[in-house]
């Protein structure tokens, strides 16, 4: 099945336009998907590498459904171009990255950058970092501990947020969780040869 037949990008937040969504085949198991802008004079190509085949194990399905749940839904504004999930619970986190890693969607070794935001906590801003550093395996340095006064319940360790701004990632990851809604078997990327 041809994950992206007549799909196009989420609408630009500024303009209202959609590009529609082309592949091109690195090899067996790799693609590139990508959109090419008009906005400009130049045609401009934004590309992502992805797995050609995307294997829907018991464990990449349950990250589907924990994104869904505990992920950011809307695309209203901006946000349509970030991947985005909120939880309190390291291990819930942690096997939601290794079902992107696994799938090879989302690749641990190229999460980069201050991802991690920390909120709602009671402990100290040291105390948070290390704990979710520790728990979730990532560098320190990649941790934002953000308390505001907002009113919210507040506990412990508090709530970690992991904000990857991909544009391709979240609308591939929308359309693979549309897809199996209406009953894909395997999803594949691109069309053979």
């Amino acid at each position: 099945m041809d994950l992206l037949k007549e799909e196009y990008t989420y609408p630009n937040w500024s303009s209202g336009m959609k590009y529609k969504l082309e592949t091109e085949i690195i090899n067996e198991e790799e693609i590139y998907v990508f959109y090419y802008s008009t906005k400009t004079i130049m045609k401009k190509r934004f590309q992502r590498k992805f797995p050609r085949y995307i294997y829907l194990t018991p464990g990449f399905c349950w990250g589907l459904g924990f994104f869904k749940g505990e992920g950011l839904n809307s695309i209203r504004g901006t946000s349509y171009r970030r991947f985005i999930i909120t939880n309190k619970s390291p291990t819930c986190l942690n096997k939601f990255l290794d079902e992107l890693n696994n799938s090879k969607l989302l690749l641990k070794s190229a999460i980069k950058g201050k991802c991690f935001q920390i909120h709602h906590f009671l402990n100290s801003a040291d105390e948070v970092v290390n704990y979710w550093s520790n728990k979730l395996n990532f560098p320190k340095k990649m941790f934002s501990p953000l308390n505001y006064d907002d009113g919210f319940k507040k506990e412990g360790n508090g709530v970690c947020h992991f904000d990857k701004g991909d544009v391709l990632l979240r609308r591939i990851f929308d359309i693979i969780n549309n897809k199996i809604i209406t009953g894909a078997k395997t999803p594949q990327l691109t069309s053979a040869g």
